[in-house]
């Protein structure tokens, strides 16, 4: 059964109230999100002045980790009740 492009934000916008709580109970069950979200970030082999948008990044969760040395990680929901975030890392 297909959603409808307001189904699809309805389903997100209830789900993004608890989404940080449950992903951090897929460690009791052995699953390392914080590892696999950051060896994605690496994986992008970023340059200084790089900047990563992330479309659909539910409640912003992998935007939230430190990226690496002065780039940017700008995440964008699609759900209008979860805000954008972005984390950059100016550090030399």
């Amino acid at each position: 059964m297909a959603l409808t492009p307001e189904a699809v934000v309805d389903l997100y916008r209830r789900r993004a109230r608890r989404y940080n709580l449950t992903a951090n109970l897929y460690y009791l069950i052995g699953y390392r999100e914080y590892a696999y979200r950051k060896r994605a970030v690496a994986a992008l082999d970023l340059a200084p002045g790089d900047t990563v948008v992330e479309i659909g990044c539910g409640t912003g969760n992998g935007t939230s980790r430190r990226p690496p040395s002065k780039t940017c990680i700008s995440g964008s929901p699609i759900s209008p009740s979860v805000r954008r975030k972005e984390t950059c890392n100016d550090a030399a």
